[in-house]
């Protein structure tokens, strides 16, 4: 089946739309109680995400700055390099690619480890020394150090031993040295040019930055603002703080919605395969929901991020999958500095519009070792963390009996390069992004109230194996829209009707539509 069918989970949807213009955009609850849930105690980190509030900006990590901030360390260094190049060619280049390159990469090394540890995302490697961890990493980056600058250094022994063979002949003694200075001043400059941004693995791309942070003052810069996604050359991102998401502009998701209406059984998997191209949907809401999330994360961090330990290495295949995306598919985002202010999940997390969840393999059945959930949907993180598919879906009527063991064999067989989609769907009161609650008193509405007081949340969530983990990524991207938007979707919502008419009332409620459901099918019939 390639239709993505509706899901029963216990972790219905919150998030920003997509579809054609729509009808008035209904009000949306305002104030502490409507944005802001109460503060619960969360053990290990959780994820929530908070209504309105007011703007804060995300705090200024290492590698936030960006190229802009960058480019002010990396020329005076070329420089430099090129100047020493020149006077010693052979000797800075040996010091370059064993000694000063390595150490900067340290430097990203020990500074990463302090902000992990910072934020409680410490690995295993945290508890080592900082001496013995500084030397284990330092060797490490020499080797990595000499298999990056191979082919650099190896062009340049070429060019030496070129001028080794100019030199026996009758130039002038003034133009042979030139000749070594050039390549030794090539070399050099070239090496440092090739390392400025780093890597992931090595690290001093960020070392540089944290050099900046040193070196250039908070008032040497102007603030960044975020537009389109591209940060602007300056200082640190700054964008309104959101619960709720601009007007509606696209709704053509509705339409991938499967609202089968013959049953038992009455859940489905409905995956499709999908190409890598699709994987993540980046929009026009993309800088207000980045906004929100980067305040959330900086506001409500152990509530937004959980980790049960032992994911480093999923977490690190994550990012290097997201950064990959980015080059390939937008490169305008790849252009965004990387924030490894926490860990490398929550480093992709800021990137993107999707949650993500990181399910591993533990004896057989996948658990929810990791995540960044900033837009959960009645239901919350920390009572989800560590627990099997089976458990996490416990509250979903007749999940057991139909679905458990389709879910767990699906996770055991997927492999690395193939990506599967699905969408599941619920509906809410009000547009707010966070919603980890269910109401506790629900008013019904009237048919004459459906357009502007309901609105319908799918959770466009995708699957896929990370190859040397063994862990799976589960992203989930939220879109919404208010039931108005069905006029545009007549014969989705003629779907939707049929489907809330044939299906058992307990899924029903779980949808969000037990005390409405009367009211939207005789709504909904009207559109047909």
């Amino acid at each position: 089946r390639t239709e993505l069918v509706a899901r029963s989970s216990s972790a219905p949807d919150a998030t920003v739309p997509a579809g054609a213009p729509v009808p008035p955009v209904p009000p949306v609850p305002s104030g502490p109680d409507a944005t802001r849930p109460a503060a619960a105690s969360v053990p290990v980190g959780t994820a929530l995400l908070a209504g309105a509030g007011p703007v804060v900006p995300a705090p200024m990590a290492p590698g936030a700055r960006g190229r802009a901030g960058r480019s002010k360390l990396t020329v005076p260094l070329a420089a430099l390099a090129v100047a020493l190049g020149s006077a010693a060619p052979v000797l800075v280049v040996g010091l370059l690619v064993l000694v000063a390159l390595p150490a900067l990469a340290t430097f990203g090394d020990l500074e990463v480890r302090r902000l992990r540890a910072r934020h409680g995302l410490a690995s295993r490697a945290a508890r080592m020394p900082t001496g013995a961890y500084a030397s284990v990493r330092f060797v490490r980056n020499v080797v990595a150090s000499v298999l990056r600058s191979s082919p650099i250094v190896g062009l340049g022994a070429v060019l030496l031993a070129l001028w080794y063979l100019v030199a026996e002949t009758a130039l002038p003694t003034g133009v042979i040295d030139g000749a070594l200075r050039i390549v030794g001043a090539g070399t050099a400059g070239a090496l440092v040019a090739a390392s400025a941004q780093g890597t992931d693995r090595f690290r001093t791309g960020l070392a540089i930055d944290r050099l900046v942070e040193v070196a250039v003052p908070d008032g040497r810069t102007t603030q960044r603002r975020v537009d389109r996604g591209r940060p602007r050359r300056g200082g640190r991102a700054l964008a309104p703080a959101r619960s709720v998401p601009p007007p509606v502009t696209d709704t053509g998701w509705i339409d991938e919605v499967a609202w089968p209406a013959e049953g038992p059984p009455w859940l489905a998997m409905g995956l499709a395969r999908i190409d890598e191209a699709a994987w993540l949907l980046p929009d026009e809401q993309r800088e207000a929901e980045l906004a929100e999330r980067h305040r959330l994360l900086a506001e409500r961090h152990d509530e937004v991020v959980g980790d049960v330990g032992g994911t480093d290495e999923a977490a690190e295949e994550v990012l290097d999958l997201v950064l990959a995306w980015e080059r390939a598919f937008r490169p305008d985002l790849a252009e965004v500095a990387v924030d490894r202010s926490g860990g490398a999940l929550e480093a992709a997390a800021r990137r993107v519009q999707e949650d993500l969840v990181l399910m591993v393999p533990h004896d057989g059945p996948h658990h929810l070792d990791a995540a960044v959930l900033c837009f959960p949907s009645h239901w919350r993180l920390h009572r989800k963390l560590g627990g099997s598919a089976a458990a996490i879906h416990e509250p979903v009527p007749r999940y057991a009996v139909e679905l458990a063991a389709r879910v767990d064999r699906f996770l055991a067989r997927l492999r690395p390069g193939s990506i599967s989609a699905r969408r599941n769907w619920s509906v809410h009161r009000d547009a707010a992004l966070f919603a980890p609650d269910p109401p506790t008193d629900p008013v019904p509405v009237a048919p004459g109230e459906v357009a502007n007081h309901l609105w319908l949340r799918s959770e466009r969530q995708t699957l896929r194996a990370l190859p040397a983990s063994g862990a799976v990524l589960f992203t989930i991207r939220v879109q919404q829209a208010p039931f108005g938007a069905f006029v545009r979707h007549r014969a989705a919502a003629q779907r939707l009707a049929d489907r809330l008419v044939a299906q058992p009332a307990a899924l029903t409620e779980m949808n969000g539509l037990a005390p409405h459901r009367d009211a939207v099918v005789a709504w909904l019939r009207t559109l047909a």
